[in-house]
This record gives structure tokens, sequence and C-alpha cells, in this order.
């Protein structure tokens, strides 16, 4: 069991494994916010677009629904692109964060916590709160345009190198 955990350890100090749990990430956050960003701009996958989400915020008394039903779109559109790509993902994760905040405050909290409650819960929006700051935390990795213009963790520093723990005293 020692040799499994030392592989197991490996992997986990090894920062290529890092990038690619970044990309995984980027990759399935960023489609889902795409696809519901779609649906408010543009009414695809069955979305209302921006007459339907201005109807719905409307009905939930938001402010200036036509305005926030746009912004909310856009954001969760745009939010997702860069995502997907890496580019100033810090600040994407924030912007998506505020949003899914945002719809919890407005809608989701009235329905308690579980997605299967008849109207659907906050659950799906904290998982995505989750992600988003773990990604913000380790950013969008080496395959990212943020790594290639600077603004994504520096190779320099190897997982590998960096002082390990010995937990072993603590399984005894």
């Amino acid at each position: 069991m020692r040799n499994a955990g030392s592989r197991l350890g490996a992997l986990h100090s090894n920062w290529t494994v890092v990038d690619a749990a970044a990309l995984i990430m980027r990759g399935v956050l960023g489609y889902v916010f795409v696809a519901h960003g779609a649906q408010k701009l543009f009414g695809w996958f069955g979305g209302g677009g921006i007459d339907g989400t201005t109807a719905f915020f409307t009905s939930l008394k938001i402010p200036a629904p036509k305005l926030m039903a746009i912004a909310s779109g856009l954001v969760e559109f745009f939010g997702g692109i860069a995502i997907i790509v890496g580019l100033l993902t810090v600040a994407a994760s924030l912007a998506l964060i505020v949003d899914m905040v945002g719809a919890i405050a407005t809608f989701n909290h009235a329905h308690g916590f579980f997605v299967e409650s008849p109207d659907g819960g906050w659950e799906l929006n904290f998982v995505l709160i989750g992600l988003l700051a773990a990604l913000a935390l380790v950013g969008a990795g080496a395959w990212s345009i943020d790594h290639s213009i600077g603004l994504a963790r520096a190779r320099g520093t190897d997982a590998a190198a960096l002082p390990r723990r010995d937990y072993s005293r603590i399984a005894r």
C-alpha cells in the first residue's frame, strides 16, 4: 500500500497534473456558463432569450430587469468563453461567482438547497461557486491564454521540489 501512496503523492505533486485539472475545470465550467448565457441572450438550448429572461427577472422584481437580463447573459456567455480559453481567468471567475450569488439571492434560496426541489434549489449554484473559487485560486494553468501572456503561475517552482510532509505518523 505504501507504494500506491507514494505513486499517488507523486501524481499530486506534479504541476502537469494541476494544469490538466485546471483545463478540465475550465472546459466543464465554461461549457455550463456559455450554454446558460446563450439561453439568456439568444434563446438557444430552450432558453427564453432576452425577452424571456427579462420577463422572468420582472416576475422576480429585479430592478432594471432588461438591463440585468443582458448583463447576466453577457457575463455568463463571455465569462464562459473566457474560462474555456483561459483568458483573464481570475476576473471571469469572480464575475461568475457574483452572478451565481445574485441567482441564489434573487431566486434559488427560496426553493431550498437541493436541486430536486420543484423549482430547483441553490445546490448547483453552490457547486459552481466552489469550482470557480478553486479555479481562481489555482489559476488557468499552462494550457491557457493567461499563461501565454504571463498572467498564470510561472513554471519556475515544481511541486515535486517543494518539501514533502511526512504523514506516516498520523496513520498509526
